[in-house]
């Protein structure tokens, strides 16, 4: 009877660890997420309020958004190039203070330490790493490019981003090579392309967009600094269905809670990711 009791009990505990992760999903309120003994999403001008001592990630300069040098020609696209997604293991999302400045060892991190407050989905003049890191712990898909890139393929690169789905971020990055210069990161994955190709891109978003700890979390972000253009819903605020033939181009907006019957459909919001694992593990070793 013992045995059966405390099989029951743990049986009611694994239940409501359950529930309150499916309550979160549909909560807009920000989940107690405290990765590094920081909280997510809070506000603190001695942490990071989005407002001060931002210099340390970036000094404001022109040259991260601007080519310095003539605009680069497009590449010739061969019909023989294939593109190849790399997806790696991932560092512990560990939350750190503007008091810390955030390097990184790769050219391009796909996952790792970062700012408490994310940034809202959009595109931005600029937006450091040390931001739209965080993102792609929420599913969100980076859409980068050098300043130097074809105008013409940039501008195919935001039609793309913005009719794919709400959770994105567009900005230039001038640590892409001339013969990479465009590069689409989701959470532990990334996608670098010589030019454009749309059929590339959106089959990466499918597969690799929402597969993060995080994604079913459909609140929009704190930080704005040099924001442009935010993002639209383009199948509901979950991006339940991701590049729709049809967006629906919406306005954002920002419920208290998320309605019962918007829930995530589709097959690619509910798969496991396999990296999840690593991710605990790694956290606890970490802490």
């Amino acid at each position: 009877m013992i045995v059966r009791g405390l099989l029951i009990v743990v049986l009611l505990g694994v239940q409501g660890v359950v529930c309150d992760h499916g309550n979160n999903a549909m909560s807009n309120e920000i989940p107690h997420v405290n990765h590094g003994g920081v909280k997510m999403g809070v506000k603190d001008i001695k942490c990071d309020d989005g407002i001060h001592n931002l210099t340390v990630d970036w000094d404001g300069s022109a040259d991260a958004y601007t080519c310095e040098t003539d605009m680069w020609s497009p590449l010739e696209q061969d019909i023989q190039w294939k593109q190849s997604a790399v997806c790696e293991p991932v560092k512990p999302p560990l939350h750190r203070c503007l008091t810390t400045p955030i390097e990184y060892d790769e050219v391009l991190p796909t996952s790792g330490k970062h700012r408490p407050l994310w940034p809202k989905f959009g595109e931005y003049r600029y937006l450091p790493t040390q931001r739209w890191l965080h993102n792609l712990e929420h599913g969100c898909a980076v859409f980068l490019y050098h300043p130097c890139a074809p105008q013409s393929e940039v501008d195919e690169l935001r039609r793309i981003a913005t009719r794919c789905l709400r959770k994105h971020i567009i900005t230039p990055y001038n640590k892409l090579p001339r013969d990479l210069p465009f590069a689409v990161v989701t959470y532990g994955c990334k996608l670098q392309i010589p030019y454009v190709n749309e059929t590339a891109v959106v089959n990466f978003v499918k597969e690799h967009a929402l597969q993060a700890p995080e994604a079913d979390y459909p609140r929009n972000g704190d930080f704005s600094v040099e924001l442009i253009t935010p993002s639209l819903i383009v199948s509901d605020r979950l991006d339940s269905e991701l590049c729709p033939l049809n967006p629906a181009m919406l306005p954002d907006f920002e419920p208290s809670t998320v309605a019962p019957d918007v829930v995530v459909k589709g097959q690619h919001a509910r798969k496991k990711h396999k990296r999840m694992k690593e991710i605990a593990e790694l956290e606890f070793n970490e802490i």
